[in-house]
């Protein structure tokens, strides 16, 4: 896997992560 895919991937997962803490909190 090219590291440009990788890196996008890592940020697609850090931002998911952080949209669940909202939806939890919202919760």
């Amino acid at each position: 896997m090219s590291a440009e895919i990788e890196e996008k991937v890592l940020r697609n997962l850090k931002s998911h992560e952080e949209l669940s803490d909202i939806l939890k909190s919202t919760l």
